[in-house]
């Protein structure tokens, strides 16, 4: 007799004589080894990293690489297509047709991937990693070849396409140009923004200039005007000031003219005195003139 525990993640078939005599997910039994054949199925996640060559749309060679992760799901049909038996002190595979099953995943990810890659532009597929996986995890699910196997691809993520060497030194260099002729239009504009800020500037000032000469020939104007008119007040007020110096030296005068010319030459002669005169020449022709004009009146 002989003993096998199996595991958790382990689908295990008991065959006796050809005849399955017990089955089910991590079972431990006694078992007689000369008559007895163990299967066992992994029920856990296998992954499948990939790295193929292949051609896009516009005729780029392009490397890409990533990841299948698939199960079983359907024990009945994984042991009707493979040979899962296993020496059961060992659980050693008796055949390699668990590795076969990874190598067939892969070679329809490659079938898969190459119809989406070769549809599709170098750039397009530079740039669509996520697209791409999506549309060919979708193609391996609904591949019959596949799902007779029972299994099931859990995930799977291209992670990376590489165009050949000198194909990406030019895109690099074209993506650098870009990048350069970018920037060269970002200072243009900025040196654009500057010039326009400025003349803005400027516009600004002229026109504060304007204002202020506008404003300066106001104020002459109104200067002059206010000129004017004081020269007509002023004018107006010496006129007026002429006209009643006129009436008061009129009535002045006709106050002197009232008085005797003996009074007005005695009034004479004293403010000659009041003003510091020392001498007085009176001749006879003045003194008869003033007796005459006294004797008329």
């Amino acid at each position: 007799m002989a003993y096998l525990r199996g595991e958790p993640h382990e689908y295990i078939v008991h065959y006796v004589g050809g005849r399955i005599k017990r089955q089910g997910q991590g079972l431990a039994f006694w078992y007689f080894p000369f008559n007895s054949s163990i299967s066992i199925i992994p029920l856990n996640v296998s992954d499948v990293p990939f790295a193929f060559q292949d051609v896009t749309a516009d005729f780029q060679t392009v490397t890409y690489q990533g990841q299948a992760s698939f199960r079983i799901v359907d024990t009945e049909a994984a042991l009707a297509r493979l040979n899962l038996a296993v020496r059961p002190r060992t659980k050693e595979p008796l055949g390699q047709d668990l590795d076969l099953l990874s190598q067939r995943v892969a070679n329809a990810v490659n079938s898969s991937a190459s119809t989406e890659i070769q549809s599709r532009v170098l750039k397009d597929c530079l740039r669509n990693f996520e697209l791409i996986s999506q549309a060919v995890l979708a193609r391996v699910r609904a591949d019959a070849a596949i799902t007779s196997y029972g299994i099931e691809l859990v995930s799977l993520v291209i992670t990376s396409i590489r165009p050949t060497p000198e194909v990406s030194k030019a895109l690099e260099a074209e993506f650098r140009e870009g990048l350069l002729r970018r920037a060269d239009e970002a200072i243009y504009a900025r040196r654009t923004a500057a010039i326009q800020e400025e003349r803005k500037i400027k516009e600004t000032e002229l026109e504060t200039d304007l204002s202020l000469e506008t404003r300066r020939r106001d104020l002459i104007a109104l200067a002059s005007e206010n000129q004017i008119l004081e020269a007509d007040a002023r004018g107006k007020a010496l006129v007026t000031e002429g006209k009643y110096r006129l009436e008061q030296l009129q009535a002045e005068t006709a106050i002197w003219q009232s008085l005797d010319p003996a009074v007005l030459a005695a009034q004479g002669m004293r403010e000659l005195g009041e003003k510091g005169a020392d001498h007085v020449t009176i001749t006879t022709e003045v003194l008869s003139a003033m007796l005459k004009q006294s004797n008329a009146r």
